[in-house]
């Protein structure tokens, strides 16, 4: 899928949402949940990426823009897993 986005990438933030909502369905009838993944994380991820990328030169910046759509994921897909966020107050 990457490498179809790269070499032919969506013209605009409403096209790039087709294209991984296609990717996601098609992911979910197949039962590819390495695609689910994928295309859930493509769906945050290029939406942002349509206008420019955004500065993340900033450690915090780069997590929210990347790394949090991969883990939000991984971490929804599996009741077992809880995710808590440094910045955030913890609950004893």
């Amino acid at each position: 899928w990457c490498m179809d986005i790269e070499v032919s990438p969506p013209a605009d933030w409403t096209s790039s949402l087709t294209l991984c909502g296609q990717l996601l369905v098609k992911a979910c009838v197949s039962n590819n949940l390495l695609g689910m993944h994928t295309a859930q994380v493509l769906t945050q991820i290029l939406s942002v990426l349509m206008n420019r990328p955004p500065d993340d030169s900033n450690e915090d910046s780069f997590v929210h823009y990347y790394l949090s759509p991969l883990l939000s994921s991984v971490f929804a897909s599996n009741p077992l897993l809880k995710m808590k966020w440094a910045n955030g107050q913890l609950i004893k």
